[in-house]
Formats: C-alpha cells, structure tokens, sequence
C-alpha cells in the first residue's frame, strides 16, 4: 500500500497520484528495482498492473531462489488495452529482486496500479464459485409467473402513471411512423443475451480504469448486469412487456447478490481505506430504484425487502461515507453525480420506511448547497463542457425523481443558476453539425454530449440551444433509435421543434470565455475564447487559446480529451497541445501557474468582434509581458497578435 517510495528509479520519475503511481521519463529507457525477501511458494504468477503508453515496451527482470527470470511486453506481442502482465514464477519459493524497464522512443508516460501474486488453481476454483450462482432460483423473491399486472409504477419515484400513459403514446406513434424504437428492437434481440444470473460475479465494476482486466473482457463481450436492469425495466414498462420486466427484477437481484459493488479489489482488500468516491453505487441504486418502480409488480415482499436493505446498507451508506468524509465534493461535479442514487434510493426507502423522508430532505438540502456553488449566478461552470453536461445529466434527474415523487414542480425547486444555462450552451455549441459542444477541457466534441442532461436542459430552457444540440442528436443517432433512456423519451414529445439563430455575441464573465457567431455568406464562422486559468481538475492549459470554426469545418482546434485510462489524457491537458505562445529551449516543460488570469475584455455583433487578455501574471515565471489580442473587422479576416517580452528561454512558438 503505496510502497512507491521503495523504489530505486533510474533514467524517469515517478509520483504518487491520486489513485496510482504516475511514471515519466525522456531518456531511452527509465528503469525502477526494488529488492524483496518475499515468500511466493503459493503461487505460480507475479503480476504487474500498469497502463502502458502504445509505443512503449515493457521488460521486467526478477530474481528468485531459482535464479532470473525474464520476459517482455513489446507493442507488437501485447494487447494495446491491457492493464496486467504476469510472469511465470517457474516454481520460484522466494522473490529477491524485481525490476521493471520502460522503453519508447522519445520516452513517454504513464501510471502504475499494483503488483500481485496468483494461485491459477485457486484462482480457477474462485471464478467456478461464482459460476454456480448462474443456476439461482428467485421463487421467493418474485411473484408467480401467472400474475396478472396493472404494468404501472409501483412507487411514483420515475414516473407517474400518467406520465408513463403518456410516454407509451408517443411511442407508440413513433414506432407507427418508423416502424421500430430502441425498445422494440431491444425486445426482439432479448433472447440473444445471456441471463441475469450468468453475470454475477465478484465484482459489479467493469470499468477498465479499475477492473482487472478479466472482468473488463467480459463486461465487453457480455455486457453488464448494471445497464440491463435498467434497459429491461424502462423497455418492459413502455411495452408492457410481461418478460423484460421479470427480467429487470432478475437483474436487480443478481445485481444485489454480486460480491462488491464499487471499485475494483483496491477498495475492498482487508485494511485499505481507498475508494472511487461513489459513482459506481450511485448508478447501481439509481438502477435497483428504476427496477424496484417500473418492475415493481415482479418483486414479492421479501424480493423488495432484500433490494431495499442492500439499497440502504451497499448503497446509500457508503454514499453518506463519501459525503460525510470529503468536504471537496461540493465544490466540483461530484455531489451532484452521486445524488442520483442518493435521491433515489432515499425516495424509494421513504416510500416503505417512514422515518427516512427527513434524510431525503436533507440530502436534497446538500444538493442544492452543491448546486449553487459551483454555477455561477451568470451560467458559468468551472470545469468545462463536458462535466457541466455530465453534472446536470446526473443532478436533474434527483430534482425530478424528488418532484415526482413528492408531487411537486420540477421548475420550481431548481436552483436559480440553472435558468441562465442558456449562454452556457450559446458560448460552446459547435456550428460543425457533426458535433455538439466544442471539445475543450475534458471534454471529445464528436461524442461529447449528454443526451440526458439535454433532454432536460431543452424542457427546462426551451429557448435555448439545447433544443438545437436535442434536434442535431436525434439527426446524428437515427432519431431516439438508439437510445432507452427513460427521460430522453419522455422528454422527446415536449422538445419544440422551432430552433433558434446563434447569438452573434456571447459572454460569461465567471470563465473568462466569449464566442462570435456570425456569417459569410450562408456559412456560420465561430470563434471561441478562451480566458480561464484557473487550472486544476478537469481544465487544461489553454488560457489564452481558441476555436475558430467555419462552413462546419474547424479551422483551428482544441486538443480535447481522450478515455482516462489512456496515457495521453495527462498530455492533452498541457499548453503545448493547444494554440498559446510557449516559450522554446527550456529544461523543463513550461507551463502556466493555477490563478484567474486579468479579465478578458471583448465586445461583438453580427460585423465585428474584438478581444483582448493579458497573461502576464499566469506565466511570470517565462514572461515580463504577455498578451494577446484577437481582432476581426470583418467576418472574413482575424487578425492575432501577441505583444510578449520573453524572461527565459530562447524564442517562442504558437
């Protein structure tokens, strides 16, 4: 348990992260040894769990009581994906000696998770164990076979009936009219998937930033129990189809038997105080929720005792650790992500339990708290694109679960902040329709767009440009065929189809950022500024950079994001991969220093647009003078200057 500092690194270095070891070298190769006396006599496999840049070879040498023992891990003879490698032990007793070798050209960079021993006869037996789960029986847990349904929502907590009437009505003239949905095609193909049960496991995780990479391989080919109860519970309930919604409750009660939820191993070996917050819980509660009221009728008593006790105890209590332990949560994305189960799972509890409707109070209290501190009063949002979407994808579906549920107005009890997300959307929408957002920040422009926060943000604001980003979603994914998720299809019938022009001009002052929209000829040209330089997080070093866009075609681009398990997600947040003026032939890499840079003063309309920002306080330690300003009379020409006196280093590139 961060035995880092064990090592002896020679040609890189390394640094504990937040959850591994971050490792870096530019020499041509980076080498770490540590010595051990470590008894291995039960086990045939030494394993290593590190995330491998592509072009880099991994070699490792270990010393045994039977001598050396090598091998190597070249691009060309690994899986590109994998997390482990292992080496046979060869009959080895004792470990004496371990050292790891990292080559690529150039160097490069990564993380290091774990090292591990395996017995594969245990290991084996272990994996056999869960496999027998695949033969369980629920008969106490559901009701008979030959029940008659009502097909309504057992709890109100997703939907009211009426709202669900309602739901099965558009559907239904979508289908008349298409000739198929997301859920008719899923029902046809059910037969296809393998049964609830055969997916219990261990572990309900299958993320592959955490998994091991077994389980990653069979989330892959399998699929997860975690989104069938879901899928099964939403499509069941819009067809009133009597078996998917046996099946929802199947998955919700192997979801509930499964041996951890949560992170991977890491989280739950005896001793470790490590966990991955409460995303993975989060969702899983949502799910059992969405089961436990639109599958509600398939669950007997003791079906709905077991799902609720597993939903306060697995769920709910190590949502509140997590709440209780960081203050810091609050303040970002996180809240708000784990509220959705919490709201729920609260909800669906006070609905059986009397004495938990003052936690459901009380967590929808911290919400809002959250809510109002990291949305500024004029719609700006710190942490960029992608989780301002993903904050409100998770957040509004607790307010709506709580309106439903209580009978209240949605509208209503949002916090104020949220009805000036209108130039939220103006400032980062891309003019190319192959896109959504901008890729800026944390944040992929071609896939970055949550649908469901969308669907919200265009019921909440119908006048802003989520219903365009709804429309382009709908146009770019074959209409709603591709997806089940309940509040897109509910929504879907209330999106108007009127679609508004994009401001010429658009300002949050909170981040620092403004954009022009305006026309040459028939085609939009858009131009992103970027002033934020606040850093940390999810924002990368671009203060000072920006997006120019014409003819849905982008000119010059930000570098965006890529998966976090990927090496170059680090890379890609450094100045030196967006369009700012860095600074050439120093030893280090530079880069700016965290803090609010001198506001960005900028002025526009559908002619001209002006802008100017000094960076001089943000990279002091490189420059005497730094600014940067971007001019553009016409529509058709900008002009960028940038005014610098160089403090070190040999010359500047942009």
């Amino acid at each position: 348990m961060s035995g880092w500092k064990d090592w002896k690194v020679t040609g890189g270095r390394i640094n504990q992260g937040w959850s591994g070891v971050n490792y870096s070298w530019n020499t041509p190769a980076m080498l770490m040894e540590r010595s051990y006396k470590l008894d291995c006599a039960d086990y045939d496999k030494l394993l290593f769990s590190l995330v491998l840049p592509r072009k880099a070879t991994f070699k490792v040498e270990v010393i045994t009581d039977k001598g050396i023992l090598k091998k190597e891990f070249s691009p060309s003879n690994r899986d590109l994906k994998s997390t482990e490698f292992e080496l046979d032990l060869a009959g080895s007793k004792e470990i004496r000696n371990v050292k790891m070798i990292l080559e690529a050209p150039g160097g490069s960079a990564g993380w290091m998770r774990w090292l591990g021993l395996q017995n594969s006869k245990k290991l084996m037996q272990w994996q056999n164990y869960w496999k027998k789960y695949s033969k369980i029986k629920w008969d106490k847990y559901l009701v008979p076979t030959n029940d008659v349904l009502k097909f309504k929502p057992s709890l109100g907590i997703m939907m009211k009936n009426a709202q669900l009437e309602k739901l099965r009505e558009y559907h239904n003239s979508y289908v008349k009219k298409h000739g198929s949905s997301s859920f008719t095609e899923y029902a046809a193909a059910i037969d296809q998937q393998p049964a609830p049960e055969k997916l219990i496991g261990e572990m309900v995780s299958h993320g592959l930033r955490f998994t091991r990479y077994r389980n990653y391989l069979r989330w892959k080919k399998e699929g997860t129990l975690n989104g069938r109860c879901r899928s099964y519970a939403v499509a069941g309930a819009v067809l009133k189809d009597k078996k998917l919604l046996r099946l929802a409750a199947r998955a919700a009660l192997s979801l509930a038997v499964c041996g951890k939820w949560g992170t991977g191993f890491e989280g739950h070996v005896p001793g470790t105080t490590f966990e991955h917050r409460s995303f993975d819980e989060s969702g899983i509660v949502f799910n059992l929720v969405m089961a436990l009221d639109l599958a509600g009728e398939m669950f007997s008593a003791a079906g709905k005792t077991f799902i609720l006790r597993t939903i306060a105890e697995r769920g709910i209590g190590q949502i509140n650790y997590v709440v209780w332990r960081y203050p810091y949560i609050f303040n970002c994305n996180q809240l708000a992500a784990f509220s959705t189960g919490r709201v729920a799972g609260y909800l669906a509890l006070e609905k059986n339990w009397k004495h938990v409707k003052p936690y459901t109070d009380l967590a929808m209290k911290e919400l809002n708290s959250s809510m109002n501190q990291i949305f500024a009063a004029d719609g700006g949002f710190a942490e960029g694109p992608a989780y301002f979407q993903y904050t409100l994808g998770t957040g509004l579906s607790a307010y709506y679960n709580f309106a439903v549920a209580r009978e209240l107005s949605f509208n209503k009890i949002l916090p104020r902040p949220l009805f000036h997300a209108s130039e939220y959307a103006e400032l980062f929408i891309s003019t190319d329709e192959d896109q959504y957002f901008i890729p800026l920040n944390d944040c992929n422009g071609r896939h970055g767009i949550s649908i469901v926060a969308t669907a919200f943000l265009s019921k909440i604001l119908p006048q802003s440009q989520y219903v365009r980003l709804f429309k382009r979603f709908m146009a770019c994914k074959d209409d709603l065929l591709k997806t089940k998720d309940i509040f897109v299809w509910m929504f879907a019938a209330d999106i108007p189809d009127a679609i508004h022009d994009y401001k010429t001009f658009a300002e949050i002052k909170s981040i620092n950022t403004v954009a022009s929209t305006r026309k040459i000829g028939k085609e939009y040209v858009k131009l992103l500024v970027v002033g934020d330089s606040t850093l940390g997080g999810h924002r990368h070093e671009d203060a000072g950079s920006f997006v120019l866009e014409f003819a849905g075609q982008t000119f010059a681009m930000d570098s965006d994001s890529v998966s976090y398990v990927d090496p170059w997600a680090a890379i890609l947040k450094t100045c030196q991969r967006h369009n700012a003026l860095i600074p050439t032939g120093t030893k280090e890499r530079p880069a700016p220093v965290k803090m609010r840079a001198t506001p960005l003063k900028a002025s526009g309309n559908a002619d001209v647009f002006h802008a100017e920002m000094d960076l001089t306080e943000s990279w002091k330690k490189y420059f005497s003078q730094r600014k940067r300003i971007w001019d553009s009379k016409t529509p058709d020409e900008l002009t960028i200057t940038d005014i610098y006196e160089l403090k070190r280093g040999d010359g500047v590139v942009f």
